[in-house]
């Protein structure tokens, strides 16, 4: 009898040893399980986040890709370049005087191009620059190998990395991560177009590219452009 009252407790400390070691086993599986959800979750928002920032490169693109086309068209039906007017409600300091009273060279007008101005989405752009709060038309930059020297009219959008190197794999512009670096552009957010042109600086990022996203070197931020009228 107590033979057998030893190897009870024999038995029961063995089966005291395996319940520690399934306990154990199920914490580790535990573990790996949590770890495999939370990169599986890390992948989603990375792909998630790569997704969204593909569509607005998209929307940035489609819009000045119509401006360009309104440019197009409004110059056929006999509009000078310097009667080319972006004036609307939005955005100030678009006011060409020189553009026909009728509106029939107004790109934000029934008469003419018939677009309405649309403002650039906060999350497209770096938060911290307060100067570039919106698109911008602009005629005092050139880029090697489009147009002459003389100040081409642009379409600019300051833009987030994310967004930028989007816009240059949506163009096929290589390099596109990291975009190009540019010395040369400077903002001039105070020269929106009203009419005139003058060459001021110049976008050497891509050379012979109407459109691509850079780097400006100075500041750090990146930039979108599109040529809207070579000259």
């Amino acid at each position: 009898m107590i033979l057998m009252s030893k190897n009870k407790k024999h038995d029961r400390r063995n089966e005291h040893g395996n319940v520690l070691i399934y306990i154990l086993v199920a914490v580790a599986l535990l573990g790996a399980l949590s770890f495999a959800v939370a990169q599986s979750g890390r992948g989603n928002i990375e792909q998630l986040s790569a997704e969204r920032a593909r569509l607005f490169a998209t929307e940035i693109i489609e819009y000045s890709s119509n401006l360009g086309n309104a440019v197009t068209q409004l110059k056929l039906r006999g509009c000078d370049e310097s009667e080319l007017n972006f004036d609307n409600p939005i955005a100030s300091g678009y006011d060409n005087t020189s553009a026909p009273t009728d509106g029939s060279c107004n790109i934000f007008h029934p008469n003419g191009g018939g677009l309405s101005w649309q403002q650039q989405q906060a999350q497209t752009r770096n938060s911290t620059n307060e100067n570039f709060t919106d698109y911008q038309i602009n005629a005092t930059n050139n880029t090697p190998d489009i147009g002459t020297f003389n100040g081409e009219l642009y379409f600019l959008a300051e833009t987030n990395e994310a967004v930028c190197i989007a816009i240059n794999n949506l163009l096929a512009i290589s390099p596109s991560d990291p975009p190009a670096t540019d010395t040369g552009f400077s903002q001039h957010t105070s020269f929106t177009f009203a009419g005139s042109y003058s060459q001021v600086s110049s976008i050497n990022a891509y050379p012979g590219e109407a459109s691509a996203c850079f780097e400006d070197g100075p500041s750090g931020r990146y930039y979108f452009y599109k040529v809207l009228l070579a000259r």
